[in-house]
């Protein structure tokens, strides 16, 4: 197929240029108002990425419908035709219309967030801390930190993508199967890269993460979480603002989180969408992120 690649990198450098207006007009905003430019910045850096990588022209539809809920947390983001599952399509992930995801459910995969998440929703444990112990021809251990299950009863259900690679060595630890694994140091960083998720932040002993399978919720991608909460957020500011103002009393602790989500959010998406980009981990050494 040929492409007009003077359109596709005209609509690129728009979106692009929008993208960072939009979001540095959120850092002066209040939590009133800062989701809607944020959530816009993500909009267009996900339409330019689009155009640019796998070259689709994103439709006109953001690919998502507000569905307000009796709170905050409740309130739902509902797939449809648009920017947001064009993009889930270009990552293949299964979706289909009218599947709903809730800002508490978002925010419950979101790794960045997951200490403080848990603290605030103790019920809603997804994401899952994992400390790799691997040494040169021997074995390699991944050790689930502070897991909130018996591991030994549920592990296969909660990771699939673990199920058929280990097998369990004691209450909190598996074993990887694979004997061969250990041998080279870039086998095992090559395994770790297609069944955990990584730090996002370079570390001297790093964690890794694993999302725990919930059948009632939709697997999106590490920063379709992000999108989906923002668009939640930002919705909520244009069109039902009163679901905003219980958050943005001082003394607020659904304030603090999203404040906190916020922060993560405008630090953290861009270097995942580039990772999406180039297939890769990348980082940053300073703290803007885009």
């Amino acid at each position: 197929m040929d492409i007009a690649w003077d359109e596709y990198l005209k609509y690129t450098q728009i979106r692009t240029r929008q993208a960072l207006e939009f979001r540095r007009a959120a850092r002066d905003a209040s939590l009133l108002t800062a989701p809607l430019p944020l959530y816009y910045s993500f909009l267009n850096l996900t339409r330019a990425l689009l155009a640019l990588g796998p070259e689709i022209m994103p439709k006109s539809g953001h690919g998502l419908r507000f569905m307000p809920g009796a709170d905050l947390l409740s309130s739902k983001a509902q797939l449809a035709k648009g920017t947001f599952t064009d993009y889930l399509d270009t990552q293949g992930v299964a979706w289909n219309e009218g599947t709903q995801i809730s800002l508490s459910e978002a925010l419950g995969f979101i790794v960045e967030l997951a200490y403080d998440y848990r603290s605030f929703d103790k019920n809603r444990v997804y994401v899952q801390p994992i400390l790799v112990r691997a040494i040169m021809h021997g074995p390699v251990r991944l050790q689930f930190l502070n897991s909130p299950t018996d591991l030994g009863k549920d592990w296969k259900e909660d990771f699939p993508e673990l199920a058929d690679v280990c097998v369990e060595e004691d209450g909190c630890s598996l074993l990887v199967s694979d004997e061969n694994l250990g041998k080279d140091s870039g086998v095992i960083a090559e395994f770790l890269g297609k069944r955990l998720l990584p730090d996002l932040t370079l570390l001297n002993h790093p964690t890794w993460y694993a999302l725990r399978k919930k059948n009632d919720v939709i697997r999106l991608t590490r920063a379709g979480y992000y999108y989906v909460a923002m668009f939640i957020l930002g919705s909520a500011v244009r069109y039902e603002p009163e679901l905003i103002l219980p958050a943005s009393t001082a003394d607020s602790e659904i304030g603090w989180l999203m404040r906190r989500f916020l922060r993560i959010a405008e630090r953290y998406f861009p270097q995942l969408k580039l990772m999406e980009f180039y297939r890769s981990q990348i980082y940053f050494s300073g703290t803007s992120g885009m």
